[in-house]
């Protein structure tokens, strides 16, 4: 979540120097609300999170948008051994930090690396399970043992691209592990890249930039006809096009063949939301880089929701509601969308909303 309990209880007039508990388990209940609509309220998640198996529909250009945002990838180097799982000496590279990485990522091998034979070195629809230490980790542990060694070897964390023409949405015959070298892995920096447009390395606009070095996959021509191009479309790479010049390379139309695993949020270190283990809820990391008007505003709204109970229901509304009863969540959102006392609130949500493309 966005806040947490002490953000809350300082809000509504209980200092941290005071032991009361009698209304954690209400409050609690009003900051979850509170982060839900407020999500609601931006079309989107916000925290840095791994997404697994999105198939984007949007293709036919150079640029593939994500349904998440900011991309948020993390390039590094480290130590490789084979038939281990354990990925040893991390250190991160240029304006990225080991503290993006985080359990659930997928991790893959440059498309930098030499000599080539160790792209192949991380298998396929490879993630992060466990890390060490938990921040700003040196070492991780990974789903799938390495098939080859290798020292400062260039990895991707957050980030992983395949195309299959017959992946269909993950439902085809091995899917999305055909072709050369059991897989239809694109390389990062060989056949893709993020839009980089931000200062720490995240792409802001969520876009994935098809390039044309080599073809999919670092040399997966033979899944289509050569001149064809791919899912029917002409001119990608060398081949296709005029005669005199070759076609920019554009992402494929064929439903279900672009699958993409990758990291997306605003920020990381938020509060872990209520569970049987811990009823109250997490906190936030001390180290969080959750934007802290996200952090306000969210306790805000979960003050106001909290102010709008009385017994364990929502009052009546103002007239502007035509006097009737609503659930909390009705309640925060028309709250939002009109002008009154949530107006500061809304500012703030609407910088992070989201629009269709």
């Amino acid at each position: 979540m966005l806040s947490d309990l002490a953000h809350i209880k300082v809000s509504v007039g209980i200092p941290s120097t005071i032991i009361d508990t009698t209304l954690d388990q209400k409050l609690v209940q009003c900051l979850v609300a509170a982060d839900r609509c407020a999500k609601n309220y931006v079309h989107r998640s916000l925290e840095l999170e791994p997404y697994i198996l999105e198939f984007p529909w949007q293709g036919n250009g150079p640029d593939l948008p994500l349904l998440q945002r900011p991309i948020r990838c993390v390039l590094a180097r480290g130590d490789l051994t084979a038939n281990s799982t354990t990925i040893s000496n991390i250190t991160a590279s240029a304006q990225y930090s080991a503290a993006s990485i985080l359990s659930g990522m997928p991790v893959a091998v440059s498309g930098s690396v030499q000599p080539a034979s160790l792209r192949t070195a991380i298998p396929p629809f490879t993630t992060i399970s466990n890390l060490s230490p938990a921040t700003s980790p040196t070492s991780v542990t990974m789903s799938n043992a390495a098939t080859a060694s290798g020292t400062g070897v260039p990895l991707i964390f957050g980030l992983d691209v395949y195309i299959d023409f017959s992946g269909n949405y993950g439902f085809g015959i091995n899917a999305f592990r055909n072709g050369p070298n059991s897989s239809s892995r694109l390389y990062a920096g060989l056949d893709y890249a993020p839009k980089v447009d931000q200062p720490d390395g995240s792409s802001k606009s969520g876009l994935l930039v098809l390039l044309g070095q080599c073809g999919y996959g670092g040399g997966l021509w033979s899944l289509a006809p050569l001149g064809g191009g791919f899912g029917g479309i002409s001119g990608y790479g060398p081949y296709g096009g005029p005669l005199t010049q070759a076609m920019p390379p554009v992402w494929p139309t064929y439903p279900g063949a672009v699958c993409i695993t990758y990291a997306a949020g605003v920020g990381a270190g938020g509060a872990a939301a209520p569970s049987a283990a811990q009823p109250l809820g997490g906190t936030l990391a001390d180290d969080t880089t959750i934007p802290s008007d996200l952090t306000g505003v969210v306790t805000a709204l979960a003050c106001w929701i909290f102010g709008s109970i009385d017994s364990g229901a929502v009052q009546t509304q103002s007239e502007s509601f035509q006097g009737y009863a609503r659930n909390l969540a009705d309640a925060a959102k028309d709250g939002l969308e009109k002008a009154g006392p949530l107006a500061s609130v809304r500012d703030v949500l609407t910088r992070y909303q989201e629009v269709p493309f």
